[in-house]
């Protein structure tokens, strides 16, 4: 039998639509935009600008790519080995990591603690978890590692690196290290309250806000605390009616506009969320305050007597 025909039938293969497999991702732009030293932050369609030389955040995205690909091929694997290098002398010696470096192979500021950091962690636990590459897989952790140690003041960058702690933790079960760095960052980024108009742990909503709810849910299922489970799941709900709202505006208003004015429609539509809820409750108040013994009390309440009645007022001592 050969090897064609010993593959399952397409029937057989799970994650098909309607018998039909999506195309699988091309590196093609990936391999274009990296060199012998990383990735580079900005292209002009296809052709690199290396005056904008390199970033940690990117190369950090970079490897959360080329590790999530189930089955690299040899190029997809060479890409996850220069981005692991990256990061690697990217990092100090106190865990914290540079961002910029330029086109000479200067870093241009100092370490810090910033969203770059959380995303290096989160590439270096998903090739922790995922790479085919023993090696990778072994320097991948010992740079998670010594990372995991701090902490960030950013909830951004306790998301990102949460993230990749939740990726350890699929393969390192008891390591203490992620665990720990997991839970803070869900402490980072915090629970809504009760406030069923606003179920987000901030006032406002910026930039990958998925990314908060995604870690609050895998502190609350590796920490085994359903109740912080449930908040990160009602997060990612709200969060994916409000980001409806918002996305059905593509198809009245040019992408330009939308950009710019995406925040202010998440924001109307919390407001206007919060309004209908207000305008309810009011509604229901009126309702209960509909009968006779309701604005009886309500009078009582208010000063009111009888007519025959005798008001009293009580002085104090």
């Amino acid at each position: 039998m050969t090897a064609q025909a010993a593959r399952p039938t397409t029937a057989a293969r799970p994650g098909l639509v309607n018998g039909s497999r999506p195309p699988a991702p091309t590196f093609a732009h990936l391999i274009r935009l990296t060199d012998d030293t990383g990735l580079f932050e900005h292209a002009r369609h296809a052709i690199v600008r290396r005056a904008h030389g390199y970033c940690t955040d990117d190369v950090a995205r970079g490897l959360v790519v080329t590790s999530r690909e189930p089955d690299p091929p040899p190029a997809v694997i060479r890409l996850a080995e220069c981005y692991l290098a990256f990061l690697t002398h990217a990092q100090d010696s106190d865990g914290a990591f540079h961002n910029r470096l330029d086109f000479d192979r200067r870093w241009t500021d100092k370490p810090g603690l910033g969203d770059w950091w959380g995303r290096a962690l989160w590439g270096l636990g998903t090739a922790v978890a995922r790479s085919p590459a023993g090696w990778i897989r072994e320097e991948a952790l010992g740079a998670f590692t010594a990372g995991a140690a701090r902490r960030s003041s950013a909830p951004h960058a306790m998301a990102f690196a949460g993230l990749g702690a939740a990726e350890v933790l699929r393969v390192r079960p008891d390591d203490d290290g992620a665990a720990g760095l997991l839970a803070d960052a869900a402490l980072a980024v915090g629970v809504p309250d009760d406030d069923p108009t606003w179920r987000w742990p901030h006032p406002r909503l910026s930039y990958a806000n998925a990314a908060l709810a995604e870690v609050v849910i895998l502190a609350g299922h590796f920490g085994d605390d359903r109740a912080v489970l449930r908040a990160g799941l009602r997060m990612l709900g709200w969060l994916r009616d409000i980001q409806l709202v918002a996305l059905g505006a593509l198809f009245v208003q040019p992408v330009g506009s939308y950009r710019d004015s995406q925040d202010s429609l998440v924001q109307a539509r919390a407001d206007l969320v919060r309004a209908q809820t207000e305008q309810d409750a009011l509604k229901r108040e009126l309702r209960a305050l509909d009968t006779k013994a309701a604005l009886v009390a309500e009078a009582r309440e208010q000063g009111y007597v009888f007519p025959g009645e005798t008001p009293y007022a009580v002085a104090g001592p």
